[in-house]
Parts: C-alpha cells; structure tokens; sequence
C-alpha cells in the first residue's frame, strides 16, 4: 500500500557493515569465514590470532579504528574492549577444552604508545625464530609495557577453582581470594617476587 515500507522479514549475508553518514565503517557482524582484518589509523593490519571459525561483531571507533569486538565459536567466546588507539584492555571471556571449562573477567593496562608505533616495535620481536633470543626480547618487551601489564582477573578455572587476583603496575600478583576445589576459601597477599608472604585463613586452621 502506498506510505507504507516494505520490511524483510529475514536477511542473509557472509557480512554487513554498518556504516556513518560519511560512509565510515562503525560495525561490521561477519561470519566465520568473513572475519575482517583489524584497522589501525586507516591501515589494514593481519590479526596475529587465528579467528577463522569464529563469526560476531567488530566495533569501530569515530577515527574509523577497531576498538573492540565479539566473537564466538562452539567452545569459546570473547567480548573486549580496547584503549583509544591502542590494544585490549577489558575482556569477558569463555573457553572449554577437553570438557573443562574457564571464563572470567580480565582488565589490562596498556602503554601509551599508539598502536601503529607499537607494533613497528613488537613485530620484529615476534617474528623471531622461537629460542633464548626471543623469549629474552619479549621478556624486555613485557617490562616496557609494550605487551600490556594484566592488573586484574575474575575467573573460574579449568580445574574449578574460582579467584579474583590484582596484580601491580608491573602485573606481578599482589593480592589473590580463591576458593579451591576442595571449597576451601584462602586470601594471599605476594611480594613483589611472586612470593606470598601472608595468607588467611593459617595453614593450621581448618574451614570445614
């Protein structure tokens, strides 16, 4: 009838990019085959994760950059959100494997270095052959903070014990609430060696 629109019920697509006025992508829902690259400042980059599989969202800021996205496939499932010109810094996540099951909540913190200057230094480390160099180059890496510094984690793990840890400025765990697989409930405080210098409930007392 005239004035009235006409709406589809169902539409198919390998992909739909939503996009602005000004034509700028802002969403892109895909499928497993259809994954789009990541976008930093204009550039088209390959994601060093393999996502081939995996279909959902990818969000795009106001500059046109990735900054965050869904995915998710049969066993495992991530929804992150990432710094302004930068990397991951809030993730959900949930992974099976071998029946076993983890997920939790992670906070990262990333360097200030925008992403493309970054990566023109990261990259070359990761394309080193695996050996002693490598794992020394990455390790230097980690303490400039180029890799990020995880300061915060809510999860349950594979083997069913639930934790909430806080890590410091350097991501060294400082403080760790757990509940074992026993259901035994312990709070440790660490040193900034990974050692842990204090806990409650004492070793000699039980909470059954």
């Amino acid at each position: 009838m005239q004035g009235e629109e006409s709406l589809a019920g169902e539409i198919n697509a390998k992909r739909i990019n939503i996009v602005d006025d000004n034509g700028k992508i802002r969403l892109a829902l895909f499928n497993g085959s259809n994954v789009p690259d990541a976008v930093v400042d204009g550039q088209d980059l390959k994601r060093s994760v393999d996502l081939s599989g995996m279909a959902g969202l990818a969000f795009y800021n106001e500059d046109g950059d990735e900054c965050g996205g869904l995915i998710y496939g049969n066993k495992r499932a991530v929804l992150a959100f990432d710094q302004y010109k930068q990397d991951e810094i809030l993730g959900l996540s949930y992974h099976e494997r071998d029946g076993k099951r983890q997920y939790g909540l992670y906070l990262e913190e990333r360097s200030n270095t925008p992403m493309k200057e970054m990566l023109s230094i990261v990259m070359p480390v990761m394309q080193m052959e695996d050996g002693s160099e490598k794992k020394e180059a990455l390790e230097e890496l980690r303490k400039q903070g180029f890799l990020g510094v995880p300061r915060l984690s809510i999860e349950r793990k594979f083997e069913g014990e639930v934790s909430v840890e806080l890590a410091d400025s350097k991501g060294q765990p400082r403080l760790r609430m757990k509940v074992d697989t026993d259901d035994n409930p312990r709070i440790e405080f660490l040193n900034s060696c990974g050692e842990v210098v204090y806990k409650l409930p004492p070793d000699e007392i039980s909470m059954d």
